[in-house]
């Protein structure tokens, strides 16, 4: 049970993997201050899940965070300062509208999947994503509107924004920015399936 868990997670300072797939009656996961040595978080189909604490932003040597399919998560980090994280995978967490802050740069993030979430916008902070080369959005039917600075991504390689209806702004900003060497320079795969696009 979470007394349990917040307990066993005080004296587990060597732990470097936790794969809590499938917990189904958890609601929230507690503070993991306590484990700086995580590298995998792993909490796919949670679907009770309502709540991730701030302290999961800071852990300095997570590689891989996922949360895919927690229908009921709401509370994720407000901010996220994560330097050797190489995927972030949200996908299908319908109910999270915000997406974290980024403080300071995160190069060695590559991959970021936020498929079929609530999430309204993405904040000026993910410029501070250098090193992202993957980004899908689809089915973001709540995501209106895409940061001034978004073209930072020079990195960026495979971009999927197929079903995003509310985008056709940044669609236009997209075609007005013709042939500048600051825009994409290295996208290979483009999806705009069902934007709306006219």
């Amino acid at each position: 049970n979470y007394a349990n868990l917040v307990f066993a997670l005080q004296y587990l300072d060597s732990l470097t993997s936790m794969d809590l797939t499938h917990c189904e009656l958890l609601t929230k996961l507690p503070d993991i201050t306590g484990v700086p040595n995580l590298t995998e978080l792993h909490l796919d189909y949670c679907t009770n899940l309502e709540a991730v604490p701030d302290s999961v932003g800071f852990l300095a040597k997570l590689v891989e965070l996922r949360a895919y399919g927690c229908t009921k998560l709401k509370v994720f980090p407000s901010a996220l300062r994560l330097a050797s994280l190489r995927s972030l995978i949200l996908n299908w967490c319908s109910s999270l509208q915000n997406f974290p802050a980024i403080l300071g740069k995160m190069d060695n993030l590559k991959s970021v999947s936020i498929d079929s979430t609530g999430i309204r916008e993405l904040p000026p902070s993910i410029g501070n994503l250098v090193g992202l080369q993957e980004l899908s959005m689809t089915s973001c039917l709540s995501l209106k509107e895409l940061p001034d600075n978004f073209d930072m991504l020079q990195n960026l390689i495979n971009l999927d924004i197929e079903g995003c209806p509310q985008l056709r702004s940044f669609l236009t900003k997209l075609r007005d920015m013709g042939q500048s060497t600051l825009t994409f320079g290295n996208i290979q795969s483009l999806n705009l399936e069902n934007c709306g696009l006219i």
